[in-house]
Formats: structure tokens, sequence, C-alpha cells
């Protein structure tokens, strides 16, 4: 076996594994529609925007799954590094450049996923993917039913996303949308000299509430689960009654550890076993 799900010193990279839902037209099973697609099939190249193109590196099909591993890569790339001596050019060029690594186990009807290098978007990345090899299925999130039913039940006071800004860019879009003052831009200037981040970055939240934004939140009730499809991957609900409910609680996804392939991913047959024991656990 190579993972654990707890971390140690022979497992130390952390990898999540998430579970969407497939709806296939006429009830046919997800499994039969990827083994009767011309393109799916291993080493299939296709562009996937203007400057990355993606390829199905590795494909193992069985009667009931099949696994793949999709690369997305710039076939040219300029990459910072660090120059030699007396080298001021700290880009080189790079070819077939990684920019995400997907893995995935199709089940009948479920997609489980890894994905390692770029973890962001992954709901919209599948259905782009598959949509570009012509597989007409609808993907959504797999969402915890109790959850849900919680939220549907008590109602949605407001939406917390995390987001990352710049000092720039607040004082800019405070300025412009809030007509603030001067007095009070030197004020929030001040706040930021405190947080001494070296890449001048802030973190923090960004809350939609009912008074505030009552179209979104009134969208969000009537329907939770169109919202938390387009939602970020963290976030947390805030309910009627005050109760936070985090997006980990939201969303099926489990976490898992084993070794790393170079420093930033890890190896195709790894995440294989990693996504049969999560679909033995969540299926």
């Amino acid at each position: 076996m190579n993972f654990s799900e707890e971390k140690n010193k022979d497992f130390p990279k952390k990898v999540q594994t998430s579970l969407f839902e497939v709806d296939c037209n006429d009830g046919y099973s997800f499994v039969d529609v990827l083994k009767t697609c011309e393109n799916f099939k291993q080493n299939y190249d296709f562009e996937y925007s203007n400057d990355t193109r993606a390829r199905i590196k590795s494909l193992i099909v069985n009667d009931d799954q099949i696994f793949a591993g999709i690369t997305l890569y710039e076939p040219k790339a300029l990459v910072p590094v660090t120059p030699k001596d007396g080298d001021h050019n700290d880009l080189q060029d790079v070819d077939n450049y990684d920019k995400c690594h997907i893995f995935l186990l199709a089940t009948e009807s479920n997609i489980l996923t890894i994905f390692q290098l770029s973890g962001t978007h992954p709901l919209s990345k599948l259905k782009k993917i598959f949509s570009l090899m012509n597989i007409n299925v609808n993907i959504s999130e797999k969402l915890n039913k109790d959850a849900l039913g919680k939220i549907i039940k008590d109602g949605i006071r407001s939406i917390s996303l995390s987001i990352e800004t710049t000092k720039e860019d607040l004082e800019e879009t405070k300025a412009t949308s809030l007509g603030i003052t001067g007095k009070a831009k030197e004020a929030l200037s001040r706040l930021f000299e405190k947080e001494q981040d070296d890449d001048n970055s802030f973190y923090g939240l960004l809350t939609l509430d009912k008074r505030h934004n009552p179209k979104l939140l009134n969208i969000a009730n009537k329907n939770p689960s169109l919202i938390i499809d387009e939602l970020s991957e963290e976030f947390f609900i805030t309910t009627s009654k005050g109760q936070a409910i985090k997006s980990s609680e939201i969303k099926t996804k489990k976490d898992y550890y084993t070794r790393k392939y170079g420093s930033t991913t890890i190896k195709a047959e790894h995440a294989k076993e990693i996504l049969e024991h999560f679909k033995d656990f969540i299926l």
C-alpha cells in the first residue's frame, strides 16, 4: 500500500480526493460512455486553451471503472528560475510545462478525483475537458445530504469566501466603489502596514449577506446546490440560526497522504490506489 489516512514520515504528501456526480443522457453508464468515445484513449492530445493543451497520459479500463491521468500543460513556457552567477535572465524556456495533473476514477455515475499542481476550479476543469472530447454529460458536486438538508431547513444568512488581495487592489476598489475619503484611506493603509507580508498579499474573508446582497442570497436560499457549485474551494455558510457550515462539511472530500513524486505531485499508480480506497469508503 502506497498511502495512509494519517500523515507520517513514510507518507508526508497530502492529497485531497473529491467526489462528483455524473448524469448521462438516456440513462447510460458513465463507464460505457467513456468506452465508446473515440477521443478518450491514451496519449490523446487536444487544445484546452490558447496557451494550454491537455493529454491523457495514463488510462486503465476495467469492466466497472476507468482510471485516467490527464495533464494540462504549456507546449512552450517561460518559467522563472534562479539565474546562474552573472546571468540576469531569470526566465527559462521549458517545453511541455505541466500546469495541472488530474487523476480520476470513473464509475457508473460518479467521478472521483485528485488534483495536483493546481487544484483550483476542479468542476469547471472537468466540465471543459469532457466537453472538448465531445463527451456530453452533466457533472456536479456530490453534496453531503445532511449538511445540505440543514442549510435548506434553516436558511442562509450569509456566505463567506476566503480571498487573497493586495493593499493596492483593495484600496483602489474601496476608493472607486465606496467613495472612501482620503483620511479613511490613510487609516486603511496604516492597518495594512501592520501586517508585514513579503509578497504584499493579504488574506481574509469576503462576506455576502442578505442586507447587502439580497438577490444572491435569495437565489442561494431557493437553490443552495446551484450556488455551492460556483463557490471557491474555501468558504463557509452561516445559517439563519447562526451556525457556520464549512465547505469541507458540504462537499464530499477526504484527505490522504502518500509519497511525493518530484517536489510537487504524486505518481499515477499511487493516485489510483487512493481513489479506489476512496471509492470503497464513500460509495
